[in-house]
């Protein structure tokens, strides 16, 4: 069979492949990401690529009826629809390509106790021959001046032969590891120890760096999750790794590991560090995360009864995993809870102190995965329910993620039902500039929870969902497909030149992602014991821009009163940054994980009625029965 030479720019990316592959598949063998929200099947019209040089076949029915006459001028193609048939070179669209911003999580600061896992120690009047074990005396004056005992060394740390306390008054500094282990020893001047946080969500991974001497922050930020390439969700990634049995899994760890060590020394390097600085980590994350983050598949978690594979607390050494970091230094999982309820939520156990409170109170991490938590100081009962990445942007005709250019805020005149749309990073609403001036790129989940309520409150959406068919407006049209949409931005005034709309496929993303989620919290309200709410947090991305009022009057979560819903941001990249912070809290974590009854949604025999009735906008959101 054929082969012929593709090239991805802006990347100037090369790769040679057999013809008849679909440049999708070309894409993602060249290591590269480009948005598919239907992974590869052509439904979704997202993976858009430009044609710059070469032929690429015929166009496809899928490609004429999904992108619009101009980008049919342009060269536009759809990926999964578009086959290698010669050399080509394709352009991936800016608002499609992997992010490694350091934007899009909250910055954080230390708010406990300073007791990290990995202290330092002066080695004080130590000498040592060419001849001696430098490594043993390193340890017996350890126990001696410092009286650690037991303790040991890691093995693959250079063996100190000459003096350790020169005749320059050089000094030595030992690194020790909860008080059992010398994991380095670092000559006396070199930057403090740091500490590394990471929270592997679905979607976008989080990073915060932590000097361990002083507590303070060092750096923070965020990047795309690569792992999108092979599935935007934690099912259709459990699905690559059947499919491709011995390496799928391998492959998924690798395409993650290769990001986190690229993020993690371009954050290092402006700040005079490497990665050997970095003495310990913790890592948060999903149950699907966990597993593919260690090198196991997540398999077990496809079918019934949908359990990890482990689940209890783990140290793991940074250099077997692959992590950039020390490769000596340990790194720490928080233990999972069971199901696809992970160590993430033992993070915003621990970040909110839920099992502390008096008052029943429900949190919400809403991600590509949802998990919801219900307790006080007596009971805590947690679950997971599939809300996809819709909440996040996935999934969206012109869905993206809470980052620069993304519409967050949306309202309507009631009586002409023109839009008016502020945009992440910008204060000013559109009506305020001249039309263009804020330039979207596309709109994230808030801003289409503001649209929804908008559109409701209006009268252009009816309870079912469906758009009205006896209002009126130059907005509500049908597109090239016979699909009713809601125009919000023109081609004109957006970053892609492409509208950006509101489609009827849209609004069954967000009422079966919503449905999911008030089903849930109805299931452990019911299990509680609570007819009604008073207290709700938000965590996540998604939940730091949500308009709580517009939340209650799309029928998102159970009726509260609105003073009583608060976003508490990146909770779980807070509560891993604690465990990185203080030791005591792992401890906490896995007291704390003991007392969590999880409930599984798939056996419920409710869940499935409760989700039905969900998928309903309410008629009276405000009075407490939103059903």
């Amino acid at each position: 069979m054929k082969s012929h030479k593709v090239r991805f720019l802006p990347y100037a990316r090369d790769i040679t492949v057999q013809e008849g592959i679909t440049v999708l598949e070309a894409v993602r063998r060249a290591g590269l990401y480009l948005r598919s929200d239907c992974n590869g099947r052509g439904r979704c019209g997202t993976c858009r690529v430009r044609l710059i040089e070469g032929d690429a076949g015929p166009l496809r029915e899928e490609e004429k009826t999904r992108l619009s006459e101009a980008e049919l001028h342009q060269g536009f193609r759809l990926a999964c629809r578009t086959s290698i048939t010669d050399e080509a070179s394709f352009h991936l669209p800016e608002d499609h390509r992997l992010d490694l911003t350091t934007t899009g999580k909250e910055i954080l600061t230390r708010t406990g106790p300073l007791r990290p896992a990995v202290r330092e120690y002066s080695l004080e009047g130590l000498t040592l021959s060419p001849f001696s074990d430098g490594l043993a005396a390193v340890l017996q004056a350890l126990e001696a001046q410092q009286g650690l005992s037991p303790l040991s060394a890691d093995p693959s740390i250079p063996r100190p032969s000459s003096t350790l306390q020169a005749e320059d008054g050089q000094r030595w500094t030992a690194w020790v590891w909860m008080d059992k282990e010398v994991i380095d020893l670092v000559p006396h001047g070199r930057p403090a120890p740091m500490g590394l946080a990471l929270d592997l969500g679905t979607t976008t991974v989080a990073v915060y760096l932590w000097n361990l001497k002083t507590g303070e922050p060092v750096a923070q930020g965020a990047f795309t999750n690569p792992q999108i390439r092979f599935g935007p969700d934690i099912i259709s990634r459990i699905a690559w790794s059947v499919n491709h049995p011995g390496q799928g899994a391998e492959e998924m760890r690798r395409e993650l590991l290769e990001a986190l060590n690229a993020f993690i020394l371009q954050t290092l390097l402006p700040l005079g560090l490497t990665p050997r600085d970095i003495c310990d980590a913790v890592a948060v994350g999903n149950p699907v995360m966990h597993h593919l983050f260690l090198g196991l598949p997540p398999d077990p978690m496809g079918w019934a009864p949908f359990q990890p594979t482990l689940r209890k607390a783990l140290d793991r050494k940074a250099g077997p995993l692959g992590l950039g970091i020390l490769p000596t230094a340990y790194v720490h999982l928080l233990p999972l809870i069971g199901g696809f309820v992970g160590s993430d939520t033992t993070a915003v156990i621990l970040a909110e102190g839920i099992h502390h409170f008096n008052e029943p109170t429900l949190i919400l991490d809403l991600g590509t995965n949802g998990e919801i938590l219900l307790g006080d100081l007596h009971r805590l009962f947690a679950c997971s329910c599939a809300t996809g990445p819709a909440f996040e942007g996935g999934q969206l005709s012109c869905g993206v993620r809470a980052v620069p250019g993304a519409v967050e805020r949306v309202r309507l005149d009631p009586l002409t039902f023109e839009p008016d749309y502020q945009v992440v990073g910008r204060k000013e609403w559109a009506k305020e500039l001249l039309p263009g001036a804020l330039r979207p790129l596309g709109i994230c989940g808030s801003g289409v929870v503001d649209l929804l309520a908008a559109l409701l409150q209006v009268g252009l959406i009816q309870k079912n969902g469906a758009f009205s068919e006896s209002l009126e407006t130059p907005r509500l049209r049908k597109n090239k497909m016979g699909e009713r949409e809601f125009l919000l931005v023109p081609a004109a005034e957006t970053l892609t030149g492409r509208d950006i709309v509101l489609t009827q496929k849209d609004i069954r993303q967000i009422q079966l992602a919503k449905a999911a989620v008030r089903a849930g919290c109805k299931i452990l309200m019911d299990r509680f014991g609570l007819d009604s709410l008073q207290h709700i947090r938000i965590a996540g991305a998604f939940g730091h821009h949500l308009d709580p009022k517009n939340a209650l009057a799309i029928g998102f979560f159970p009726f509260c009163p609105p003073e009583g819903i608060v976003s508490i941001g990146n909770a779980a990249g807070r509560g891993a940054s604690m465990a990185v912070l203080d030791r005591e809290k792992r401890k906490e974590a896995e007291e704390s994980t003991r007392l969590v009854h999880h409930v599984e949604l798939a056996s419920e025999p409710l869940f499935q009625k409760e989700f039905l009735r969900a998928l309903d906008f309410p008629e009276n959101p405000f009075t407490g029965n939103s059903s």
